[in-house]
């Protein structure tokens, strides 16, 4: 079963609001009204395991967690997925690290590989989109925005 990828643009003051609506089942009604695309994933969301174990390991980059964590875990509790914000930190300390040409595929593949114990052809790509779409959702936060990455 593949888990559903949305990157969402919010304003940093309409995080508790987003909390709000996720624990009344409405946070994709909030979403669409509140927020905007930040950018588009069309693989499984599964990926994003491997991606910031990945990121963490091999990169020293860290961008599962954030000054709000205490609000990815409401968001993620009330949607049964897995919520990440990701903030202009992240976005200072780590966007042109992300970029996807300083990253080969082929390392990405051998790390998936042994990560997952399985070989599964393509997964080195697959990780490569899921980086690129999340370097691109960093492109869009600032001081006053963050990007709700939903998995699930």
């Amino acid at each position: 079963m593949s888990a559903a990828v949305t990157f969402t643009l919010l304003p940093i003051d309409r995080l508790e609001a987003a909390c709000a609506a996720a624990e009344a089942g409405t946070l994709a009604l909030f979403l669409k009204r509140e927020g905007k695309t930040a950018a588009q994933f069309a693989g499984d969301g599964g990926i994003y395991g491997a991606v910031f174990a990945y990121l963490d390991e091999e990169r020293g980059i860290n961008v599962s967690s954030s000054e709000h964590d205490e609000l990815t875990a409401r968001l993620s509790e009330a949607t049964n997925g897995s919520c990440y914000l990701l903030t202009a930190d992240h976005r200072a300390a780590h966007y042109d690290a992300l970029d996807p040409a300083r990253i080969p595929k082929d390392e990405l593949q051998e790390y998936y590989e042994e990560y997952n114990e399985s070989d599964e052809p393509g997964a080195g790509g697959k990780m490569w989109s899921a980086i690129r779409a999340l370097r691109e959702s960093l492109s869009r936060v600032d001081a006053t925005r963050v990007t709700l990455l939903a998995i699930g």
